[in-house]
């Protein structure tokens, strides 16, 4: 779905705004209210399709980094050699550590957010140690959600963050929102809950989903090998 279709369908069914008018105020409502629900969607989970790989390139001696600019929350970083995850201090527990060692040269083994670039509001982070050599740091993040604005919709942008499938989820809290502006309570309430229960659900299939299990027999090669191999079999 895109933006002007996802705009229409809410008019079409709450009967808020001119249905083929994109100027009026209740496109910026219907607009405002969506980006609103979809950071709340954000917000709730690291889902799959949300994810994104970092690297960040260590300078001897250099211990504040700026990650990707689409990097909108740390999952995890985790040194490229030991494969551990680095410990994510809060500010104060920085604060504790740096005053009985000044985060001399050393193994990195924690880091601590320290803010935003002020151009491009990428998140910085402060290694703990401070790398004493070259090398790099692995880890994961969470994709930045870029809010939309009614200039969208004649460029026929996409709700492309959140798949398909969640559409109908996002459509649910953003119809909320608009019988709340409409003064229709219940039918506001009936739709938040429903857009609550749907993440809820998404969470918990995401979560508890078990891998493919194995539901045809290995090669005959392999079952041979397997019967004929000596020692412990181990299953």
């Amino acid at each position: 779905m895109d933006l002007a279709k996802f705009v229409q369908t809410v008019k079409r069914q709450t009967s808020f705004g001119r249905l083929n008018n994109t100027s009026d105020q209740a496109t910026q409502d219907i607009i405002d209210a969506l980006n609103e629900r979809q950071y709340e969607m954000w917000r709730r989970h690291d889902w799959e399709y949300s994810l994104e790989e970092l690297t960040v390139t260590l300078v001897a001696n250099t211990s504040d980094y700026t990650l990707s600019a689409t990097a909108g929350s740390v999952i995890v970083l985790y040194g490229n050699e030991s494969g551990l995850p680095l410990k994510r201090f809060t500010f104060r527990e920085y604060l504790r550590w740096w005053r009985n060692n000044n985060n001399a040269p050393g193994t990195v083994f924690g880091y601590v957010r320290i803010g935003r670039d002020p151009s491009t509001q990428a998140i910085k982070v402060r290694l703990v140690n401070t790398p004493g050599g070259a090398g790099d740091i692995l880890g994961w993040a969470k994709k930045k959600l870029v809010p939309y604005t009614v200039g969208d919709i004649a460029t026929n942008t996409g709700l492309t963050f959140f798949p398909d499938e969640t559409h109908g989820i996002l459509l649910r809290g953003v119809k909320a929102d608009i019988y709340e502006t409409l003064g229709k309570k219940d039918l506001s309430l009936v739709n938040d809950n429903k857009f609550k229960t749907e993440i809820d659900q998404a969470i918990l299939e995401d979560e508890s989903s078990p891998d493919a299990k194995l539901t045809s027999p290995p090669p005959a090669f392999y079952r041979k090998r397997r019967r004929t191999r000596g020692g412990t079999i181990v299953s």
